[in-house]
């Protein structure tokens, strides 16, 4: 070993070298589409791809830095490398652990937002992932004192040109299969490997495709290619896409809640197995006593979950998955965003929050949504301990502020009811210590807690209901209530899997959505809906006019069957659950699903370009 280290122009020398060197760039690759996230692909060459590609890139970022630069710049550019990309396979490993989806590169600057659950995502660490660390920061450090002078050759200019015309025939390969793949028309072509790799919108897929550095480089490239874009062919496009499009039609629900307040609560992580009678009485007598869709799903399509629903309910889009989307959009224009309706038909538009106005970008972002005030609980609650939900309505002031104009509309987001639910965190003591009845030892701790918290935001309805009530406001206000996603923070995913199951149904994303008014008469609607058809349904039972421009439909149309749509090209309409190719479909289910395969990406095309490209930034 020593004479090994003291000839360092062996081939073995340079083997060994080059062994170190990948190591690290390696394991990230195999960690996060083996270990983390294996997806089945029923076609073997897709599994060459990703691999190829992985290959290509490692090889061409170790020959840059050990061959073409000196080697002192070499050897510091190769730890900014490995160290760069270290950092990001740790975000998306604990990102997946949380979320069960990979972190587009985009996003990465996102993860300043949720320091403030540094308790909880250091829970994901386990010992698996701090002896990848151990080994890939050692690799790192060997590589640098191994490192060597390695002068350019016509050997290694071979080489080079070989890694990167592989690069590019893997690209052109899996373009020309997309062409391919549409020209067929196959039914289920929606599925295909080649079409996944061509959206890419679904991260998981994606990079399970693509590979961890294919995955990262086509991001960019993605996020720089829509600078560029042809704005004026894509706004002739989507204008073309709205003239097609029929108008909306009145039905008996049109404005049943005409000039009534409004008061809209975006739930934090109320799932549908939490809505029991020992927990949860107020939401359930809601439930029970108004309009209650038990068919309502909270797809993620964009990156984060809590904003990815608040942007969808506020704008009528969903937020496009390859930007991020607190840090960008608030430079974009939404004319039809809820707040500018509800101003537009004479109503003050508020809405409220515990975090502060730089989290999410929500002071900004709101105001584009048409919102005059964005109210944060923390100006109000003495900040040093938790703000939790019944306390925001027991507090005068922010009470006040919900109702002190003649015709109000009020956005709130609840926060009791957030991550975690194992680690010791403010509100969750303060909960514990405010509700000891509920802390039934028998349950097991993250549910006994999950319920707990609960409870307080169910204990916000019951005040907000009261004190309604005694101000005489109840009878003229239309309380308007969803949930912003399932609860993904419980661990024990077996035991969420069957709750989930007993609430009625196999899809994680089905959540509650009520609307409770004193004077309605209880119904309950089973049709399919999610977070786009809220603001089209809302402005219905307002009796506003419906614009054109939402992707979305009202619920209460009747020549709307109901349909939500995931990232990963699933969808689901009541009756057919779509997971890709099934030879038990009849053609004539086939020839349906081809057709809603068609419809689907078309909308989220239209969504995605109406957004990246501030369509209606040219409209105004």
């Amino acid at each position: 070993m020593k004479k090994l280290l003291e000839n360092k122009n062996t081939l073995l020398y340079n083997i060994i070298f080059c062994i170190f060197a990948a190591f690290p760039l390696v394991t990230a690759d195999v960690f996060l589409r083996y270990i983390v996230n294996f997806i089945y692909i029923s076609e073997p060459i897709y599994y060459i791809v990703p691999v190829l590609f992985s290959i290509c890139w490692i090889t061409l970022m170790i020959f840059i830095c050990w061959v073409i630069m000196p080697k002192k710049i070499g050897r510091i550019l190769y730890i900014i490398i490995t160290l760069s990309f270290g950092i990001y396979f740790a975000a998306n490993y604990i990102y997946y652990n949380i979320f069960s989806q990979y972190l587009w590169i985009n996003n990465i600057f996102l993860v300043s937002e949720v320091t403030d659950y540094i308790g909880y995502i250091l829970s994901n660490i386990n010992i698996k992932f701090i002896l990848i660390a151990i080994l890939y920061i050692s690799s790192i450090i060997i590589t640098c004192i191994l490192w060597t002078e390695n002068k350019l050759s016509k050997k290694k200019m071979l080489i080079l040109l070989i890694t990167c015309t592989i690069l590019i025939s893997l690209e052109k390969l899996m373009d020309y299969n997309t062409k391919k793949d549409l020209e067929e028309g196959a039914w289920e072509f929606w599925q295909r490997p080649t079409l996944i790799y061509d959206a890419f919108t679904d991260a998981n897929q994606s990079l399970n495709i693509a590979g961890f550095y294919q995955y990262t480089f086509k991001s960019i490239v993605k996020g720089i290619a829509g600078l560029k874009e042809d704005t004026e062919a894509i706004h002739k496009e989507i204008d073309k896409y709205f003239e097609e499009k029929e108008d909306f039609k009145q039905n008996e629900m049109t404005g049943i809640f005409k000039d009534k307040n409004v008061i809209v609560v975006m739930m934090e992580s109320m799932d549908d197995w939490l809505i029991t009678e020992e927990y949860t009485p107020t939401i359930k007598y809601m439930m029970d006593n108004g309009i209650n869709f038990t068919n309502f799903y909270m797809p993620t399509v964009g990156t984060g979950y809590t904003f990815n629903a608040e942007f969808a309910f506020n704008t009528g889009y969903y937020c496009p998955s390859t930007i991020s989307s607190a840090s960008i959009l608030t430079k974009n224009i939404f004319p039809n965003g809820i707040g500018n309706v509800f101003k537009d038909n004479g109503y003050t538009s508020k809405s409220f929050h515990f975090n502060t106005r730089e989290f999410y970008n929500r002071e900004p972002m709101h105001k584009r949504f048409g919102y005059e005030e964005y109210v944060c609980f923390m100006d109000y609650i003495e900040t040093e301990k938790a703000v939790l939900d019944s306390e925001t309505v027991t507090s005068d002031e922010i009470y006040n502020k919900m109702i002190e104009n003649e015709k109000f509309y009020d956005f709130i987001i609840t926060y009791t009811a957030h991550l975690p639910y194992t680690v010791e965190d403010k509100k969750l003591i303060q909960a514990r210590e405010k509700y000891p009845e509920l802390n039934d030892e028998s349950i097991v701790e993250e549910f006994r807690n999950a319920n707990i918290l609960t409870h307080d935001t169910d204990e916000f309805f019951r005040i907000l209901l009261e004190r309604l009530e005694n101000d005489g406001l109840l009878e003229n206000t239309v309380i308007i209530a969803f949930t912003d996603h399932f609860a993904y923070a419980i661990e024990d995913k077996e035991k969420l899997a069957e709750l989930t199951k007993q609430a009625g149904s196999d899809i994680y994303e089905k959540v509650p959505f009520f609307i409770y008014s004193k004077d309605i008469e209880p119904m309950q609607i089973d049709k399919v809906a999610s977070t786009i058809d809220l603001l089209p349904t809302i402005n219905n039972l307002l009796g506003f006019e419906n614009s054109k421009y939402y992707i979305g439909r009202d619920i209460f149309d009747n020549e709307y069957k109901g349909l939500v749509y995931f990232p990963n090209g699933y969808w689901y309409d009541g009756e057919i659950y779509y997971k890709g190719y099934d030879e038990n479909y009849t053609e004539e289910q086939k020839q349906y699903i081809y057709n809603t395969n068609i419809y689907i990406n078309k909308i989220k095309q239209i969504n995605d370009k109406i957004i990246t490209t501030d369509y209606f930034a040219e409209k105004e």
